[in-house]
């Protein structure tokens, strides 16, 4: 009688041991999930910082190409017209605008987010003026910043352990901002080859930072596949 009963008390606590160990593994493999869920969380905002970035270095491109040609332009109207009192040093270009605004910015921002607003603020104003020439510029840059743009979204999720896979970037749809879509791969602790390959991917989406210009020039939104 004592020894069935201490072999019932010793199988109660082997099923009991299993059980915690099995309902450990399955809030384990849970838990996993959502890291996984949050790098690709992770992985696709930094993407879209990383391609929004690539998007601004265009930009500042496209406004030093303006402010030559519209000094080109000045000293062609002084040479056909010698009457013409233009100080050319007293006419401020828009990157001595925008170097001025973020100089007068006192918040308490790091230089480059300083620039970023100023730039923003100063393009703005000069889009929303009607500046067609500037318009055509600066679309003219970005649109041909998007493949670097991709790549740079691209290296930035494969160098955060994420995958492209079923992944998608899209330039400025609904909101002024790039949108990533990335996954991670998932491993689970129990029941792992019970899990197809196609499920073991959790795909999430991130955003780059805000690009207030984008709404005063002729864009229409742009979507590519990994």
């Amino acid at each position: 009688m004592i020894r069935n009963e201490r072999g019932n008390m010793t199988l109660l606590t082997v099923a009991a041991t299993g059980a915690m160990i099995t309902l450990f593994l399955i809030v384990f493999s849970f838990a996993n999930a959502l890291l996984v869920k949050g790098n690709a969380s992770s992985s696709a905002e930094q993407a879209g910082i990383a391609a929004t970035a690539v998007i601004y270095e265009a930009v500042n491109d496209a406004i030093d190409e303006y402010d030559e040609q519209a000094l080109m332009e000045l000293e062609l109207e002084i040479d056909v017209d010698p009457t013409l009192t233009i100080d050319l040093g007293e006419t401020k270009s828009l990157r001595e605008r925008i170097t001025d605004r973020a100089e007068e910015d006192s918040r308490d921002r790091s230089p480059a987010e300083k620039s970023r607003a100023a730039l923003n603020e100063v393009i703005s104003n000069e889009l929303r003026g009607g500046n067609d020439e500037l318009e055509e510029i600066i679309s003219e840059y970005v649109l041909a910043a998007i493949p670097e743009s991709v790549q740079a979204a691209r290296a930035l999720i494969e160098a955060n352990n994420g995958s492209t896979r079923d992944g998608s970037i899209t330039f400025f749809r609904e909101r002024q901002q790039i949108e990533v879509v990335a996954s991670s791969r998932m491993e689970s602790l129990i029941f792992d080859e019970l899990i197809g390959e196609e499920e073991r991917f959790v795909t999430d989406e991130g955003y780059g930072p805000v690009v207030p210009f984008i709404d005063y020039i002729n864009w229409s939104p742009i979507e590519q596949q990994f």
